[in-house]
């Protein structure tokens, strides 16, 4: 079998000029013949990856999507970018089970937020009230020359 350039198709007759016609076959261009004339079998399709779904989002609030790959996912509590494009959610459902993922979450539940130690601005302004008021109170024994002992009857 020659393919044959005027026609695009593939024939059993070479065509030399581009005047002569070929007596063409009905294959398409690209498909695969054997030798002996019969078909082969057809070429597998292209797989396709997954990509993220916003939808995963409600239901799994510690992954985002990674910007470069859409097929790429990103874990905020175990800090690692993992792939979904094989089968999707279900790549999230093992990333959840995995042993990092596990020592991750245990980490973080037992390690204390630096929230928990810094101060809210109204703690701040009531902090700096009282401050105010005991310096008030210490300049005013000192100048009046009171004792100690006499501020704690107050």
């Amino acid at each position: 079998m020659y393919y044959c350039c005027a026609c695009g198709r593939f024939s059993y007759y070479f065509s030399r000029s581009s005047d002569e016609k070929c007596e063409s076959v009905d294959t398409e261009v690209g498909a695969e013949t054997s030798p002996s004339g019969l078909d082969a079998a057809p070429k597998p399709k292209r797989k396709r990856l997954c990509v993220y779904n916003d939808a995963w989002k409600s239901a799994y609030p510690f992954i985002c999507s990674v910007s470069q790959n859409k097929s790429r996912v990103y874990c905020q509590l175990c800090k690692r970018e993992f792939g979904v494009g094989h089968s999707g959610e279900g790549d999230i459902k093992s990333h959840i089970t995995s042993d990092s993922r596990i020592t991750a979450e245990k980490d973080s539940k037992q390690t204390n937020l630096l929230t928990k130690f810094m101060s809210s601005s109204r703690k701040v302004a009531l902090e700096n009230e009282v401050k105010a008021a005991e310096i008030c109170m210490l300049y005013h024994s000192l100048n009046h020359c009171h004792s100690y002992c006499s501020l704690d009857s107050q």
